[in-house]
């Protein structure tokens, strides 16, 4: 028996069941000074990313990034906002699509 629930896929029936958590799709939104480009470049090159979108203006940056994430593990949204530089950090759920 398989039943989907939501990202996690329920495999068999036995009582020690096991699942497999699905990779989910986010945008991660940065807004960093020049002087943290290298920390926030070492903290998000563990990730299976993709740069969307980047603008500078009066001294900040705003990176957009599409990254795919298994499981939920966020821990690097924390590393990134302890980062000297960095203004905030934003993580979206992304399914490939804008709403309208």
């Amino acid at each position: 028996m398989i039943s989907i629930i939501g990202p996690i896929h329920w495999i068999g029936d036995h009582p020690t069941f096991r699942y497999r958590i699905t990779n989910d799709v986010y945008m991660l939104i940065i807004h960093y000074s020049e002087d943290a480009k290298e920390d926030v470049f070492k903290i998000i090159s563990s990730l299976d990313y993709r740069i969307k979108s980047k603008t500078a203006s009066a001294g900040t940056i705003e990176l957009t990034l599409e990254i795919t994430l298994m499981g939920a593990d966020t821990k690097f949204i924390d590393s990134l906002s302890k980062v000297y530089g960095v203004q905030d950090a934003t993580l979206i759920t992304y399914n490939g699509g804008l709403s309208e």
